[in-house]
């Protein structure tokens, strides 16, 4: 059995189940609930390094080392192939944004975690990934279901 991949997720310095919100879409191409993280240790920029370096307060000062159990169903868009078939499924429709008058790709993360899926990766560190997945700063993996997030290490991170 090979070690798993770890994640780092801030704001918090341990996992808690009860804090965890469920999967709700949004008017953007990001959902409200599951749990964020980036790959630790991130082979570019990780959350914590993006919020310095854009000025963003993104709660970073606290952190916890997760990996998640190895039969997870997740989506993982890691190339613009993965993307562009994502883009072509059930789960992404292309919408006008009204306020900003551009076109953006709005995702039924609702319709993904109904259909059984536990999380996505998104990993924006080829520059095609990140203009086509446009709104994700850094690699990501989002969790939609907390009973797959296996707690491995606790750190504080100032």
């Amino acid at each position: 059995m090979s070690e798993l991949k770890k994640y780092i997720h801030y704001g918090s310095r341990s996992f808690h189940p009860e804090w965890f919100n469920s999967i709700k879409n949004t008017t953007w191409n990001k959902p409200y609930g599951g749990l964020w993280a980036s790959p630790y240790p991130a082979p570019n920029i990780d959350w914590k390094q993006w919020c310095i370096d854009n000025e963003f307060d993104g709660r970073t000062s606290q952190s916890f080392i997760f990996s998640i159990d190895d039969t997870s169903n997740i989506i993982r868009l890691s190339d613009l192939k993965s993307v562009r078939k994502f883009k072509k499924s059930k789960y992404c429709n292309p919408w006008y944004h009204n306020t900003s008058c551009y076109f953006m790709d709005f995702i039924d993360f609702e319709a993904i975690v109904k259909d059984g899926f536990d999380g996505i990766e998104v990993l924006i560190s080829s520059s095609d990934v990140y203009m086509a997945m446009y709104s994700w700063d850094v690699d990501s993996l989002l969790v939609f279901n907390p009973e797959i997030i296996l707690v491995e290490e606790r750190m504080l991170h100032g």
